[in-house]
């Protein structure tokens, strides 16, 4: 489960700010409780799927969508274990996941193809899905039940 855990850190360093080399990554890590060496990271980020773009004229580690099959199959592993529970409210969909993961989870979503979110906000363990109307919600709702 430290392997899990730290690299829902990565996702979440990387979705936080830019982070452009391997060693950059492995100090911000280390400034988050998580002793890493560079190899560990250079495995992580090959298991992640993880990728360098070009976004604002900064160049940085990034990944297009949790559950795209394009990428690995260690980020669904992630969502699939960091969420708790899904519920809906109306138009929105209210997801509760492990402290400190909401924000991984949230940006997963937000690179999902196919559902109508309108956005998504995130605290350190909710994420709150909003969609266009109550019906999406409930599709929405079933879709990321299915890839629990």
């Amino acid at each position: 489960m430290a392997r899990n855990a730290r690299q829902l850190k990565i996702l979440e360093i990387i979705n936080s700010r830019p982070i452009d080399t391997q060693e950059g990554l492995a100090a911000e890590l280390s400034n988050n409780g998580y002793n890493a060496t560079q190899a560990t990271v250079s495995r992580d980020i090959k298991e992640l799927g993880l990728v360098k773009r070009l976004y604002g004229g900064v160049l940085r580690y990034t990944y297009d969508g949790m559950f795209d099959n394009n990428y690995s199959s260690n980020i669904s592993n992630i969502y699939k274990n960091a969420v708790v529970n899904i519920v809906t409210a109306q138009n929105q969909v209210v997801i509760k996941t492990l402290a400190g993961s909401a924000q991984t989870v949230a940006a997963g979503i937000d690179g999902q193809r196919g559902l109508q979110i309108l956005g998504t906000i995130a605290g350190d363990d909710t994420v709150l899905v909003i969609t266009p109307d109550n019906a999406a919600a409930l599709s929405v709702a079933d879709r990321l039940r299915d890839m629990l």
